[in-house]
């Protein structure tokens, strides 16, 4: 199976970001999606980014934060960081099949 990774070259933090929804709406509104769609909502202190998994269920990876040198990363599991919870994400675009921002105009294309 092969899947469109869309706005590889473009991706912005409003595609994907829900900034004013709980964990409880951002699940109910991912349960419409397909396969690949994600969003990142805000979870405690936190943000959480949730995704459609091959198996049409939501999974959930903490964003976490850590101090190096000064410096705040942002990851969600040992071994890929980046100084931007932009960043992050399109680092893990392929391995965690983030394919389709919630918010991206062709999210249509997929339900």
């Amino acid at each position: 199976v092969y899947h469109l990774i869309r706005k590889i070259d473009n991706l912005q933090m409003s595609d994907f970001h829900l900034e004013e929804s709980d964990h409880e709406e951002v699940k109910e509104r991912l349960n419409k999606r397909s396969e690949g769609t994600f969003v990142l909502a805000p979870s405690g202190e936190s943000n959480t980014l949730m995704r459609i998994d091959d198996d049409d269920k939501v999974k959930a990876h903490e964003v976490k934060k850590i101090k190096i040198d000064g410096e705040e990363l942002f990851y969600i599991e040992k071994g890929t960081c980046d100084t931007t919870v932009l960043g992050l994400v399109k680092k893990h675009r392929k391995s965690h099949h983030l394919f389709v921002p919630i918010n991206c105009e062709y999210a249509f294309l997929w339900n």
